[in-house]
């Protein structure tokens, strides 16, 4: 049988591992390389924290922004879907079942693209899970690529 060579710790009997240490003081933090210490920035503290301030509060105004747009989109889509009294899919004419969900309403002109026209009724298209989630891609169907060119039309993007 092989003896190894004891722990290099003082005091340590185990036998070594790696870097002539055992198994329990080769995982200790003591083993570790130490830090360096960090660069202390050259500004003084009052401009970082003025800094600081003025991001936390950016972003407190978005946040703030952000929930108003949410509420005010919720109900965009309450007055969507009241307005449908049949509760069909305007693409399939599936039945929607339920409550009013977002999954329903679905913008023609994207968001993203047409800002102005995010909290527009008129962009909007009461559709059927299916139907909303093959939006741009090979299957979605003539009928909703027709929706979407008729709401063009209706904004003068054609």
């Amino acid at each position: 049988m092989l003896k190894s060579k004891p722990c290099s710790e003082e005091g340590c009997e185990r036998p070594s591992w790696a870097k002539g240490l055992c198994r329990t003081h080769g995982n200790s933090i003591s083993s570790l390389p130490k830090a360096k210490p960090l660069v202390r920035d050259s500004r003084p503290d009052f401009k970082v924290k003025k800094r600081l301030k003025l991001q936390s509060d950016r972003h407190k105004e978005g946040k703030e922004q952000r929930i108003l747009d949410g509420l005010r989109m919720m109900q965009l889509f309450e007055e969507h879907w009241n307005s449908h009294p049949n509760k069909k899919c305007e693409v399939c004419d599936k039945q929607l079942y339920g409550d009013n969900n977002t999954m329903y309403h679905d913008h023609a002109l994207e968001k993203s693209k047409w800002k102005n026209l995010k909290f527009e009724i008129d962009n909007l298209i009461l559709v059927c899970p299916d139907c909303h989630s093959s939006k741009w891609t090979p299957k979605m169907s003539e009928k909703y690529k027709q929706l979407i060119i008729e709401i063009k039309k209706h904004y003068g993007i054609l």
